[in-house]
């Protein structure tokens, strides 16, 4: 398995973008996920067993092997990081959908209380209290289901630090899977979009949705944050100075947002 490292936050705009091979790599199996903090780096992977391995980053990377996520954890997880801790929620082994939850910091891995129901293609942000927040996705109308052939939900729900089971927040407005939920400086949440039945169903040939919606966790309400300029979805968006950087599937937006 190859790296590649993206030079450019310390760059001047007159200089270009470089990528570069990083050197020193293990056989990592396929990367499910990656984080950084500060220094460090670490990266999920899965071959034929899940593992962690964490990187000092420099000219020569020094990895570590740390322990690995629980077997428990569905392939198809869906990941978030703060740096310092990672989490993982859902996904879909052998047809079928996981309600798995789990977290590492502090160096050791936690199982932490099942949603209430599997889901996949859903998102996991970690918030800025430790609070992990689930949006949308689809979820298992039985036990068992085949091929994500899952019911669609705006269901979002909230661990929070020291609870012993997930709590529900208010829907998202409208149902959507492959979306994005970015938390924003303030601690707010921005979803963008995604997909949804009636998209799919209707007669456009887009596949993804376009509208944005904006989430007070704290107060519980939604608001519009107003329409991508091109519907996607299957997309990554990260929260930077400027706003949201929106990248994939259509090219690349920068969401506006004032905190």
């Amino acid at each position: 398995c190859a790296a590649l490292a993206w030079a450019g936050p310390k760059l001047s705009p007159s200089q270009r973008w470089k990528w570069s091979e990083a050197r020193g790599v293990p056989a990592l199996g396929v990367p499910a996920f990656a984080a950084q903090d500060g220094e460090l780096g670490y990266v999920v992977a899965r071959g034929e067993a899940w593992a962690l391995w964490r990187v000092s980053l420099g000219e020569v990377p020094v990895w570590t092997a740390l322990p690995a996520p629980p077997a428990s954890l569905a392939p198809r997880a869906v990941w978030s990081s703060d740096g310092a801790t990672l989490v993982a929620v859902g996904g879909e082994r052998d047809n079928i959908v996981s309600a798995t939850a789990v977290r590492f910091a502090g160096g050791a891995w936690t199982v932490l209380p099942p949603l209430p129901r599997g889901r996949v293609l859903h998102t996991v942000t970690l918030l800025g209290d430790g609070t992990i927040l689930v949006v949308g996705g689809r979820v298992a109308a039985s036990d068992t289901v085949k091929s994500f052939d899952a019911m669609e939900t705006g269901a979002v729900l909230a661990l929070l630090p020291g609870a012993s089971a997930w709590t529900a927040l208010p829907a998202l407005p409208e149902p959507r899977w492959l979306h994005t939920a970015t938390r924003l400086p303030d601690g707010t949440v921005l979803v963008a979009g995604g997909s949804n039945e009636a998209q799919e169903n209707g007669d456009s040939d887009e596949m993804g949705v376009s509208p944005t919606w904006h989430l007070d966790a704290k107060r519980s309400a939604w608001t519009a944050a107003g329409p991508l300029p091109t519907p996607r979805y299957g997309h990554r968006a990260v929260a930077t100075a400027a706003g949201v950087l929106v990248v994939g599937q259509r090219g690349v937006v920068v969401e506006q947002h004032a905190a």
